[in-house]
């Protein structure tokens, strides 16, 4: 995992004026019934929830089937890995207002890296 994660914050350095010399965000694997509950609380679940990052602990959680082998795990990871790297450079606050505003220019990252696979849409 730890190669993966270099790998994914190299290529974001490359491609964006984001710097990405920054630690490498924790990473906890978590059941999906813990992902949904963290994202929405006591409420009825909208979606799947593959991850989420957590800015006040600097931590993506992942689903604990996450596979590092899979391009659409890979792709969850990478989405996550931006939001960290948004936060670490003071885009969120500045830039953006919340972490969720970042998501726009996530996507469009999509396409300007030429990804293959978005796993959101």
């Amino acid at each position: 995992m730890k190669t993966l994660v270099a790998f994914i914050l190299l290529w974001i350095g490359a491609e964006t004026d984001n710097n990405t010399n920054i630690p490498h965000p924790k990473i906890i694997l978590v059941p999906e019934s813990t992902l949904t509950k963290m994202h929405y609380g006591n409420q009825k679940a909208e979606d799947t929830v593959h991850a989420l990052y957590n800015t006040e602990n600097n931590t993506i959680y992942l689903k604990d089937t996450f596979n590092q082998y899979k391009v659409f795990d890979k792709g969850v990871l990478m989405h996550e890995i931006m939001h960290y790297v948004h936060d670490m450079n003071g885009a969120v606050g500045t830039k953006f207002d919340c972490i969720a505003q970042s998501e726009a220019a996530i996507y469009v990252s999509y396409t300007h890296l030429k990804l293959q696979t978005n796993p959101y849409v």
